[in-house]
C-alpha cells in the first residue's frame, strides 16, 4: 500500500538547441529557432509533458484525490526555462481545476506554485555548478587515469576537434557536442557531412561515459544526487514518524534534466548505458507492507508502456527505509554543498 509521499524526478520535454552547446564551426549557429528560441520546449515537448501529467493523474488518482490544495504537493524546478515550463505542463495535466476551482470558463487550468533556485546556489539539480564541485571535477579530468582513457581515442578525437572546433578535454565536452547535434537533427536541420563518421556513434557512447565520470567518486555523488536523496529520505522518515509538515503532503515533483536522471540511476547502481529520453522519470513510492515501510522505485524510459520496477543490487524490490538510508548515507551531504567546503 502506498502511504506516500511519492517523489517524481522527471526530464523536460523535447526542445530546441541550447545556445551554450553550439560548437565553433556549427553551420547552424545563426539559426534562431523562431518562435521558440534557444533551449526552449517545442510543441512536441509541451504535448509530451502535459501527457505526462495526465498519465500521472491516472496512476495516482485515488491516492491524490481530485482537488488540488497547497499542502498536497511541493514542486521544484531547475532555473531553466524548459524545466520550469515542463513542470507547469505536468501540473496542468495532473491537477485540472474541478468544481469551485474553475475560475475561467473554457480554461481547464489553474495556477500552482513551484520553487526554484539560481543555478550556482542549487544543490538539487545543479550541484555540478557549485564552485566546490568544479574544483573536484578539474582535478579528476586531469588525473592520469582519465587522461590515459581519453588518449585511447586520440585519432577520433582529433577528427572531431578538427571539424567541430571543440577542444576536447573530457567526455563532458563530447556530451555537449552530441546534445547539440541531436537537438539540431530532431529539429530537422541538416547536419554537416563530417558528422556521419561520429554521429550518433561514437559520440553518443562518449556522452554516456560523461555520466559515469561525473559520479565516479563518493564526493562527486554528493554533489550530483546527494541533496535530492537527503530530501527523499527526510520526507519519508517524517511521514513515518508523523513529523512531516504539512501532514497532508503526498507528492514531491522535481523537474530537471536527463543528467539528473542519469546521475540518480548511477548512484542507485542501476544505470544501463543510454541517454534518458525526453519525459523520462524516476518514481520513489513509499509503501508499507507487513508493517515494513520502504521504497519501491520505478524508472520510465519508454522501452515499455509502464515504468519498470527497479531492484537495487543490495536490496529487495521493496527496499526498507532503514536499509535504504544505510546504503546511501555516504552520499548524503551534511551541509549545503554549494556554500560549505565540508560536504
Amino acid at each position: 500500500m502506498v502511504i506516500g509521499p511519492i517523489v517524481k524526478l522527471f526530464r523536460h520535454g523535447d526542445r530546441t538547441t541550447d545556445l551554450r552547446t553550439i560548437y565553433p564551426k556549427d553551420p547552424h549557429r545563426n539559426e534562431t529557432y523562431y518562435p521558440y528560441g534557444y533551449g526552449e520546449l517545442t510543441n512536441e515537448g509541451k504535448q509530451r509533458e502535459f501527457k505526462l501529467g495526465k498519465k500521472f493523474r491516472e496512476r495516482y488518482d485515488n491516492f491524490l484525490g481530485k482537488i488540488y490544495t497547497p499542502d498536497l504537493l511541493e514542486a521544484f524546478s531547475s532555473d531553466v526555462n524548459r524545466t520550469k515550463a515542463s513542470l507547469q505542463l505536468v501540473l496542468a495535466g495532473l491537477f485540472p481545476p474541478v468544481e469551485e476551482q474553475i475560475w475561467e470558463t473554457g480554461l481547464n487550468w489553474q495556477p500552482i506554485p513551484f520553487s526554484t533556485l539560481p543555478l550556482d546556489q542549487d544543490p538539487i539539480f545543479w550541484g555540478t555548478a557549485c564552485s566546490n564541485f568544479q574544483k573536484l571535477y578539474s582535478e579528476l579530468v586531469q588525473s592520469p587515469k582519465v587522461v590515459r582513457e581519453l588518449e585511447q581515442h586520440a585519432k577520433i578525437l582529433e577528427y572531431i576537434s578538427e571539424h567541430s572546433g571543440v577542444q576536447v578535454r573530457s567526455y563532458v565536452d563530447l556530451f555537449f557536442l552530441y546534445v547539440c547535434l541531436e537537438t539540431e537533427h530532431q529539429y530537422g536541420l541538416t547536419l554537416p557531412e563530417w558528422t556521419k563518421k561520429v554521429f550518433p556513434q561514437p559520440l553518443q557512447e562518449f556522452a554516456i561515459k560523461s555520466y559515469g565520470l561525473l559520479t565516479s567518486t563518493t564526493e562527486l555523488r554528493r554533489f550530483t544526487s546527494g541533496t535530492l536523496l537527503k530530501n527523499i529520505i527526510h520526507s519519508s522518515t517524517g511521514k513515518i514518524s508523523g513529523d512531516l509538515l504539512p501532514k497532508n503532503r503526498k507528492l514531491f515533483l522535481y523537474s530537471g534534466h536527463e543528467l539528473n536522471i542519469a546521475y540518480m540511476l548511477h548512484v542507485l547502481d542501476v544505470f544501463e548505458p543510454h541517454i534518458p529520453p525526453y519525459g523520462s522519470y524516476i518514481l520513489f513510492e513509499l509503501h508499507k507492507i507487513d508493517d515494513v515501510a520502504g521504497f519501491k522505485i520505478f524508472y520510465q524510459d519508454y522501452r515499455s508502456s509502464e515504468p519498470k520496477l527497479l531492484k537495487l543490487p543490495a536490496c529487495d524490490e521493496l527496499c526498507p527505509l532503514d536499509q535504504f538510508t544505510l546504503l546511501f548515507e555516504e552520499y548524503i551531504p551534511q551541509n549545503d554543498i554549494c556554500k560549505s567546503k565540508k560536504n
